[in-house]
């Protein structure tokens, strides 16, 4: 009622009036949304129902009844969320006979592995996957990134939720009106980073997950070491071991010959208006926002230890610019030969980067891009995020890979 009240200058008792007849006429869900969306005049329509987990048919609903909505994922370690349930006593809430934990345990497992199956079947620019731990831990830095994603301006408040109090809609129509949503949103006063670890205090529970419990827990990025299961969310400066891949990569391959995973594209722009400053600014944007295409690999006396350590942006880091528009078959064929020993030539992975990019202009409407990414910093599937946070609000017809799935790789290859 609150929301669509929102959508104008009605009083209370008018939206009572509104729903009501709504009832009395029995208006399917999908004509509810339909109407608030016509009347939302430039804003965006949210809902956040996490009960809609708990049904595969239901989350596929809303492909039915909305036109191209976009889904962001907000998931928590299953224990953090277990002990939230239990201590809430929503066993009780739901009418549910059994032991706290083990329905607690059902509805995290039961409900996100019908989100993970649901989406993926939608199209990957329409979703956003958020770990909370990461959230509390950098708000603005997801925000921004949330903001850019969905084409709206950034706003402090936006992670200063208790500073906006009455507009929040959590209140309810009324001010005698019960609170509406998570039952501890008025015990704070700010965002804590601290509960990121508050799956801690129930870590001897992790024993006793069942098999498909874990595994869920597995793919959204949370180890299965009972020792070592925090996803790390800090940015680390400190040389750690490098991965059982990378190892194998180097025993096999050592440092040279070096081995690059290499993608070449051709692009026609949506509009004839490209320019090179737009496709830099993006590129430096992504070495400074993903330390993982800064790794560094030191010796420590027998073994290899990795940085993901952000240095300054030099003029190493920059894209190669060619205007090719005056070229011969041959002479296009030369220069990207060319391109790829540069390109090659730049990457070291003893100081970085582990990335280069080169770009040749063909014509006014069609270019050339080369990329090679260091195997030891990324596969082919990291690749297809690159691509598309590289050329994301370029002109470039973008790739069909969300920006944030590369961010969600670092944080992973990070742990």
């Amino acid at each position: 009622m609150e929301a669509i009240q929102s959508l104008g200058q009605d009083s209370a008792d008018e939206t009572h009036k509104l729903i009501a007849q709504f009832e009395k006429e029995q208006v399917s869900i999908g004509s509810v949304y339909r109407y608030m969306h016509a009347h939302l005049d430039g804003r965006y329509l949210v809902d956040k129902t996490p009960s809609y987990g708990h049904s595969l048919a239901c989350l596929q609903q809303a492909e039915q009844e909305l036109v191209q909505p976009f889904y962001m994922y907000l998931y928590r370690h299953p224990l953090a969320v277990m002990g939230s349930l239990v201590k809430n006593r929503f066993n009780k809430l739901l009418q549910i006979e059994g032991d706290p934990w083990d329905i607690a345990e059902n509805i995290w497992s039961k409900w996100n592995t019908n989100v993970v199956t649901f989406l993926r079947d939608i199209p990957a620019q329409r979703q956003i996957h958020i770990p909370y731990e990461s959230l509390v831990a950098q708000p603005e830095s997801w925000m921004r990134f949330v903001c850019e994603r969905l084409g709206i301006d950034y706003e402090a408040d936006m992670v200063r939720p208790y500073s906006n109090s009455g507009k929040n809609m959590t209140g309810g129509l009324h001010t005698e009106s019960l609170m509406i949503g998570d039952p501890n949103f008025l015990n704070h006063s700010d965002i804590d980073f601290k509960l990121a670890y508050a799956w801690q205090a129930h870590r001897d529970r992790w024993s006793l997950l069942q098999p498909a419990t874990r595994a869920i827990a597995h793919d959204l990025g949370y180890s299965l070491d009972e020792k070592n299961f925090a996803p790390n969310i800090d940015i680390s400066t400190t040389p750690t071991a490098l991965l059982p891949a990378q190892e194998g990569f180097l025993k096999i391959n050592g440092e040279d010959p070096v081995w690059h995973i290499i993608t070449e594209m051709t692009f026609e722009p949506i509009s004839l208006i490209m320019q090179e400053e737009a496709i830099q600014k993006n590129y430096v944007r992504l070495l400074e926002s993903y330390p993982a295409l800064r790794t560094i690999l030191e010796m420590d006396g027998t073994a290899w230890t990795q940085n993901m350590e952000v240095q300054g942006i030099s003029d190493r880091d920059k894209i190669v610019w060619i205007d090719g528009r005056q070229f011969t078959d041959d002479d296009l064929t030369m220069e990207k030969k060319n391109c790829l020993s540069r390109l090659q030539e730049k990457i070291d992975i003893r100081t970085g980067p582990v990335i280069s990019v080169a770009v040749i202009q063909l014509t006014e409407g069609k270019y050339y891009c080369l990329i090679l990414l260091h195997h030891l910093a990324g596969d082919g599937f990291s690749m297809q995020h690159i691509i598309n946070n590289l050329f994301n609000n370029t002109g470039f017809l973008s790739a069909q890979v969300p920006q944030d799935e590369y961010l969600r790789y670092i944080w992973i290859v990070r742990r």
